[in-house]
């Protein structure tokens, strides 16, 4: 490995591209992501990829104003992404989230106050965690990653043809897709539940509240 003044050079990321016509449509067949999150409105085109959820205009505007400790938003035809995003958008989805939401009986609170919560943001760890984790294996594997770049110069491929291979080897891998609320609790039990297979999450009970109450 590469060193700078004797310490290992740390790995570079992907640098951020747009997303091509087929990955969009990919992201939007994640279950529950037809409709926005929040309001449900039909074809959201805004992401939070804190949550890994799929948001309309007006919501997406809510989301930004809780800042990016809370909620960091992408558009999906508008705004360059990194691997990361992407890979959050996979593990995530409207369904996996809302189903966590109404685990806790707190979905139908306001946006300013749900994304607040104690669940939301133990959600939140947990959904990056397995963010980090899957990039960190990805890159152990030596895995195309679902953006890259030609590390030598390449015939022009076909608009978005790469792009679209190395996302397409992400959705194949199988952790992706797996449930974060397999992996969590009922309300009132504390033993674990196992989730199905890499999602098997350290698990615990939270409770209703901001979260930094």
């Amino acid at each position: 490995m590469a060193t700078t003044k004797g310490r290992p050079r740390a790995s570079r990321s992907p640098p951020a591209q747009p997303l091509p016509p087929n990955a969009i449509e990919k992201i939007r067949c994640v279950p529950g992501n037809d409709l926005c999150l929040d309001c449900r409105a039909a074809e959201p085109d805004w992401a939070d990829v804190q949550h890994g959820s799929l948001h309309c205009i007006q919501c997406a505007g809510r989301h930004r104003g809780l800042g990016v400790k809370v909620s960091v938003t992408r558009s999906l035809t508008m705004d360059n992404w990194t691997e990361a995003n992407l890979l959050a958008m996979l593990l995530g989805g409207n369904k996996q989230l809302r189903t966590f939401f109404e685990t806790h009986t707190i979905e139908n609170s306001d946006i300013e106050v749900l994304y607040r919560t104690k669940q939301a943001s133990y959600y939140r760890e947990q959904l990056q965690a397995q963010v980090a984790k899957m990039a960190l294996q990805r890159r152990k594997s030596k895995s195309p990653p679902p953006i890259s770049m030609p590390a030598t110069p390449e015939p022009p491929p076909k608009p978005d043809d790469g792009f679209a291979r190395d996302f397409d080897v992400a959705l194949r891998t199988p952790s992706l897709g797996a449930s974060l609320t397999r992996a969590l609790p009922p309300p009132g039990v504390t033993s674990p539940i196992q989730g199905n297979g890499s999602m098997a999450l350290v698990t615990k009970v939270v409770t209703n509240g901001p979260a930094h109450s």
